[in-house]
């Protein structure tokens, strides 16, 4: 494992500018299925969402998490003939979205994974104000990190038959890294960021500068590490998870309004790819994502 040199943080996740708002939340693999489920049992479930029209034709252009938030953030597609790190450094530097945003007066602020949404967050510089550098890592958990590499070892030489009974995704791994720079590294971990709400709340700076915020949140993708309350679980269930996750989102949309900056904020929900269906069926075939915007 290579050290970077640069993360983001997840510093100032909830402030947000008197003078003007966008934000954007990505819920990972926010499939239309996961949208139907929820209304089919509560129709009113996504009342609390006022002023936002709900499009149920939205197209993700990529299958997966990388490459598809650096292109819903940059534009620049990934034909995969260029590796990620070169991908990255094209994507971020190259598009004129995020010079735009900062000429227009924007403080931008990317909440987002590690791996799969950067590879060093250098590039990030000039861009991100939540990027901060630091010198080495460590591994925090050397038992836990085993486990994992045992379990992924485990799942590639099963039977196929076996392989869904196993759990692994190649995001646990993240959690076993300690970086030693001067703020914590932002993780998607749902439960841990309704905790940081609950506890800092809504902040509005009057600093003259506007606010895009973009957070990237584990939403529809396992490991679900929250329940429908809020609270911490092990070894969730989806729905009362993406319940937990839409419970912080309205409590935050509550806390805007009585800061009387809901109105004016320009809002985005939505996922950064749909679900994998089967591995049987067209893998290519296009898959609806969910879309909420507010103007």
């Amino acid at each position: 494992y290579k050290s970077v040199n640069a993360i983001l943080t997840d510093e100032g996740m909830f402030e947000v500018s008197a003078e003007g708002n966008v934000i954007v939340i990505v819920l990972d693999r926010f499939d239309v299925y996961y949208y139907d489920q929820l209304v089919s049992a509560d129709p009113d479930f996504f009342a609390p969402l006022d002023g936002f029209t709900y499009y149920g034709n939205n197209i993700s252009l990529y299958s997966r998490t990388y490459p598809s938030i650096a292109y819903m953030l940059t534009g620049m597609e990934q034909d995969f003939r260029m590796d990620a790190a070169t991908y990255f450094d094209k994507a971020y530097r190259e598009n004129t979205f995020f010079a735009d945003l900062k000429k227009n007066g924007y403080d931008i602020n990317l909440y987002t994974e590690a791996y799969y949404a950067y590879r060093d967050a250098n590039v990030l510089f000039g861009i991100a104000d939540n990027v901060t550098a630091y010198d080495d890592h460590r591994i925090s958990d050397v038992t836990g990190l085993t486990a994992n590499m045992l379990a992924l070892s485990t799942y590639r030489y099963v039977p196929t038959f076996f392989k869904e009974f196993i759990k692994v995704s190649s995001g646990d791994f993240a959690k076993f890294i300690e970086y030693n720079g001067d703020l914590p590294r932002y993780v998607t971990d749902d439960a841990a960021t309704y905790a940081t709400f609950r506890e800092e709340g809504v902040t509005a700076s009057k600093d003259g500068d506007k606010r895009f915020t973009f957070i990237h949140l584990n939403g529809c993708h396992d490991p679900f590490t929250i329940d429908e309350n809020g609270n911490r679980v092990e070894d969730g269930e989806s729905l009362p998870a993406i319940r937990g996750v839409f419970k912080m989102i309205f409590e935050y949309f509550d806390a805007l309004k009585r800061e009387g900056l809901y109105e004016d904020a320009t809002i985005i929900i939505t996922g950064d790819h749909a679900r994998a269906i089967s591995d049987k069926r067209d893998v290519e075939a296009a898959r609806v994502t969910a879309l909420f915007v507010k103007e």
